[in-house]
């Protein structure tokens, strides 16, 4: 892999400082900043991406000393963790097993794709995989992705299934539908897109009987009583009668003085399972029927008229007002129905 950034081992009294090496006959430009706590590890900055290896020594152009490279730097890392990687190759490295190795750079990232690093680290991938194989079966670590020799040590797998599984027993208990994405993102410390997300989500799915919206997880709905059923059928008749096309849950309230709870069960009830209504964002509700009818127009205008949308002609095209319409144009974008463009919008659906 090529790489701008490495932790490597150097000689020097100064903390930061910028020299010029010799990789082969080409000549880079790096900037090093000596580590926390650390009297001889340095983060290396090349001025453009280059391929090394584990313990390549890069020469000083002048010859005074060299830089021993020791491992790419994959992320930002804090001073924590600088330490941290000080610490962990304070030893001689050269005398490390490849084991030994892939641990460590697994006690250093939290989810590691290894295929990248086999040529800096020149372990054939044969030999990687039986290893890491025979590392997963100790259970030491966890192979999340065996295309991509992805894995995670065993120990923080399971602390993060178990953070998981309490933020879910939490909300469950206290009677909450869904769980923000960005909670859970924040609890965890992972991208809700990314594949690890994805993985942990499936061990949780059929232990809560979780579905993934663009914006939560939501918990599925048990059984209706025939109180649910009467509440339920009430305010869908206030929400196709009383209120405007776009409405929230506040309105509903107001409209039914109903208690918080049943309105809020039964509205995610009409989004979730009976998916007759859709949620436009954390506020705004609108029946799925009269949602349908407004991509409808949408689609008409891209055929017959223009791929690119005014709000005076949409507005023109739904006779709606035009705070209606940014909530209907802001939530279109979102889900990929719309493209902001200035203050129009391009009609990205297929017609």
């Amino acid at each position: 892999m090529k790489s701008k950034l490495y932790a490597g081992i150097v000689d020097h009294p100064e903390k930061n400082f910028t020299a010029t090496v010799l990789i082969g006959e080409e000549s880079y430009q790096v900037h090093l900043t000596r580590f926390p706590y650390s009297s001889d590890f340095f983060s290396v900055h090349f001025d453009r991406p280059c391929r090394l290896k584990h313990l390549q020594r890069v020469e000083f152009k002048n010859k005074n000393t060299a830089i021993i490279i020791i491992i790419p730097l994959l992320s930002k890392y804090n001073r924590r963790k600088l330490k941290k990687i000080a610490h962990l190759f304070h030893t001689d490295p050269s005398g490390e097993s490849e084991r030994k190795m892939m641990l460590k750079l697994l006690s250093i990232e939290n989810l590691l794709d290894f295929l990248p690093l086999l040529d800096f680290l020149d372990i054939p991938e044969s030999h990687a995989r039986q290893i890491l194989r025979q590392l997963a079966i100790k259970r030491e670590i966890k192979i999340i992705r065996h295309l991509q020799l992805r894995s995670i040590l065993y120990s923080n797998y399971l602390g993060l299934l178990e953070k998981f599984g309490k933020l879910l027993e939490e909300k469950f208990n206290s009677g909450h539908k869904t769980v923000p994405l960005r909670e859970v993102e924040k609890k965890l410390e992972i991208r809700s897109r990314s594949l690890f997300f994805k993985y942990l989500f499936t061990k949780m799915q059929d232990r809560y009987s979780l579905r993934r919206t663009e914006d939560d997880l939501v918990f599925s709905q048990m059984v209706l009583s025939e109180e649910q059923k009467q509440t339920l059928a009430s305010i869908l008749a206030c929400v196709k009668g009383e209120l405007p096309l776009i409405f929230t849950l506040e309105g509903i309230m107001q409209k039914t003085e109903k208690p918080f709870k049943k309105i809020n069960d039964a509205l995610w009830y009409l989004v979730m399972d009976a998916e007759e209504v859709v949620r436009l964002d954390q506020q705004y509700f609108i029946l799925k029927e009269e949602y349908q009818k407004l991509i409808n127009k949408l689609k008409k205008y891209k055929r017959n008229q223009s791929e690119i949308i005014t709000i005076q002609a949409f507005r023109d095209l739904t006779h709606l007002n035009r705070r209606t319409i940014i909530i209907l144009f802001e939530a279109f974008d979102r889900k990929g129905i719309t493209e902001r463009i200035k203050n129009d919008r391009r009609i990205l659906i297929e017609v």
